[in-house]
């Protein structure tokens, strides 16, 4: 079962640093904060700030939604095929 779930998982070269992750989580959220919600839910052990994306709410128009789904898709293939690359 173990193995059948690895191979799920992409090989990725490299991995985004924390600074990276948060600046993308706050674009995101700054592109559609009717929708994604960016909090602050912890401390890591260096002190840096652990952050949590979510929805910020349920009511969306299906025009909007299917608008910001393709926008992580685009992101994630871009990030895929530069990892890809290296």
């Amino acid at each position: 079962m173990f193995e059948n779930l690895m191979d799920e998982v992409p090989d990725y070269k490299a991995f985004y640093t924390i600074d990276e992750l948060n600046s993308s989580s706050e674009e995101l959220a700054h592109k559609h904060p009717e929708r994604v919600k960016v909090s602050d839910i912890g401390k890591s052990r260096k002190g840096e700030k652990i952050k949590k994306l979510s929805e910020a709410a349920l009511k969306q128009d299906k025009q909007q939604i299917s608008t910001m789904l393709l926008e992580i898709a685009d992101i994630e293939e871009r990030t895929y095929k530069l990892l890809k690359d290296m």
